[in-house]
């Protein structure tokens, strides 16, 4: 039988596979677009790299919130327990906010410097 900690890794890799590959999208359509000469393609790509940045942020942010945050919640305030700190501020959405800026600043940074 398949141990816990085996099958949280093998999700993990999984979600981080499939985050990483609808991230991708909008660059690889950005490249497409790029290509063409034709002014009703570019509008469509451009059409469809909206769309696609669209989804996958959605994809990221499903991810984070459903299945992620709740276990990061729980590590966080064990971690405070056990730390013996008390304390109103909410330390586990402060570090989720934190990635997702993060992941948001090196997607736009990786933008800018294709």
């Amino acid at each position: 039988m398949v141990s816990v900690l085996v099958t949280k890794c093998i999700v993990l890799v999984v979600l981080l596979l499939v985050t990483f590959f609808f991230s991708m999208l909008p660059v690889k359509f950005m490249q497409a677009a790029l290509k063409q000469n034709d002014a009703n393609r570019q509008r469509r790509f451009e059409s469809a790299i909206s769309l696609a940045s669209v989804f996958s942020a959605g994809v990221f942010l499903a991810t984070c919130l459903l299945d992620l945050f709740p276990a990061v919640q729980e590590k966080v305030n064990n971690a405070l327990d056990q730390a013996d700190i008390q304390s109103d501020f909410p330390v586990s959405e402060f570090l989720l906010t934190v990635g997702l800026f993060l992941i948001l600043f090196v997607e736009q940074t990786v933008l800018v410097m294709k």
